[in-house]
């Protein structure tokens, strides 16, 4: 089990990891099924551990266990008791946390790991605690993307039109480009030894940080995809449509006028189904993050106006694109 401890929330995900290892052999072969790491469960509890902090909604949940006990009881309705003691929790917070003091962070975590340990229902085996780096996310996120897509194997970065797949992530506070930038051999061995990948992690100000030039397609996860499939379904246009998933950014921002130019009056009463992966509070910000979005890929990163290089995805084949997949991939499947 893995918990993202996001900026805006904690989202637990429970994988089931098939008995043989994710051997080399398994993830070159890119016709084998991605069933060796499966997602059985999902939860998402709010807020972001960062806020408890300042004591953030303390008549609901007054310490951090007391939130994360939420996840526990939905973990405990799909594990059966036998299997929980030898069944790992790894719980990683990103932005929000990175943004607090070492002294706030292990203030948190500390209250965290005392809370649940001392649980009757918690009957999992802690493996860590702890602050991901940016780096390592957008990492994760490449290896989970280009897993989904069965890329890895015998392909290698001088083939462009079999290149890996760079992954793009955002999320409440904070945004990660991933990608093989050169020509240095097989790709699956750059991405396992980390070789040759460049991830960047990026805070609210990208001005001034440079990068290699942007090669090959990507898969935009996250607020990338939340925010613009909101965009497409609610703004109607036409263009970003027969676009979609790989719009331009021409299409994107040509779509954002009419979109943040709605009523809101009307659309305020429907804001709670009018979009599947919009909550009732983050209508009123989708009209922003689209613009943010279409603007920092073009922009800040590099991407061109009327290109197709990127592909916003919630799924693959029916699984979750999450950087979550790809850590457990890496740290728990073996080599």
């Amino acid at each position: 089990m893995v918990v993202d401890a996001g900026s805006t929330g904690s989202r637990l995900f429970i994988y089931d990891i098939s008995d043989r290892d994710i051997s080399d052999r398994d993830i070159s072969d890119r016709g084998s099924s991605d069933a060796t790491v499966v997602k059985v469960g999902s939860i998402k509890t709010t807020p972001g551990l960062s806020c408890f902090i300042h004591g953030c909604n303390p008549e609901k949940y007054p310490t951090p266990s007391d939130q994360y006990m939420k996840l526990v009881r939905y973990a405990n309705s799909i594990i059966p008791p036998e299997y929980r003691p030898s069944t790992d929790l790894t719980i990683l917070a990103t932005a929000g946390m990175r943004m607090l003091s070492e002294e706030d962070q292990n203030s948190i975590y500390s209250s965290l790991l005392s809370g649940l340990s001392s649980e009757p229902d918690f009957q999992y085996s802690i493996t860590s605690i702890s602050t991901l780096r940016g780096d390592l996310e957008g990492y994760y996120g490449l290896v989970s993307s280009n897993h989904l897509l069965h890329y890895f194997g015998e392909l290698t970065t001088h083939k462009d039109g079999y290149r890996p797949h760079g992954s793009l992530d955002m999320g409440g506070s904070s945004t990660q480009i991933t990608f093989l930038p050169g020509d240095r051999g097989p790709a699956i061995d750059l991405i396992r030894e980390r070789s040759g990948v460049f991830a960047n992690l990026y805070f609210i100000d990208i001005d001034g940080i440079r990068h290699p030039k942007i090669r090959g397609r990507f898969i935009a996860m996250s607020l990338y995809f939340f925010a613009l499939d909101c965009l497409r379904v609610v703004g109607g246009d036409r263009q970003l449509a027969e676009g979609w998933p790989r719009p331009t950014m021409n299409e994107v921002l040509k779509a954002t006028e009419g979109f943040c130019g709605m009523d809101w009056g009307e659309l305020e009463p429907q804001k709670s189904t009018i979009h599947q992966w919009t909550r009732d509070w983050g209508l009123e910000h989708r009209c922003f993050e689209a613009v943010y979005i279409a603007t920092v890929l073009r922009d800040a990163y590099g991407f061109e106006e009327d290109g197709r290089r990127v592909q916003f995805r919630f799924d693959i084949g029916g699984e979750e694109v999450e950087w979550t997949r790809g850590m457990v991939m890496v740290e728990k499947g073996g080599k």
